[in-house]
């Protein structure tokens, strides 16, 4: 009884930790690191706002994301790897996203990166992240 009623106090910090488990269970004890949850939160609210109408498309830059979040390029770009299928040399890819084409004007940087969510990445972000 204790339990459960502590279990009702838990708070919204404890309930990610706790979606994070959950998808390392089901994921085989790979774990997601805070870089890739933090891609693919912001993935995951570029498809939302993309479904709603708020947005042109659903990709997003990994420029938009280490800037955001001021991360290092070399720290975004491999963790966006690591959650493409391609992976890294030493570990396998977990496929929840994919490489996009990026809507560009034409004097914009032609090297620009996009990522978008596959369908099983949408449905991880979607346990981690609350469904819509």
């Amino acid at each position: 009884m204790l339990l459960m009623t502590l279990a009702a106090f838990d708070t919204p910090v404890e309930n990610f930790l706790k979606r994070c488990v959950e998808v390392q269970k089901m994921q085989h004890n790979r774990t997601v690191s805070i870089v890739q949850n933090c891609i693919l939160h912001e993935l995951l609210m570029a498809s939302r706002q993309y479904e709603n109408g708020k947005r042109d498309s659903e990709e997003v830059t990994l420029v938009s994301i280490r800037e955001k979040y001021d991360l290092e390029d070399y720290t975004i770009h491999r963790n966006a790897q690591m959650l493409t299928r391609a992976g890294t040399r030493r570990s396998k890819g977990k496929g929840w996203v994919k490489s996009a084409n990026v809507k560009m004007e034409e004097n914009d940087n032609k090297n620009l990166r996009a990522i978008v969510l596959s369908d099983r990445g949408r449905e991880i972000a979607e346990i981690l992240f609350g469904r819509s």
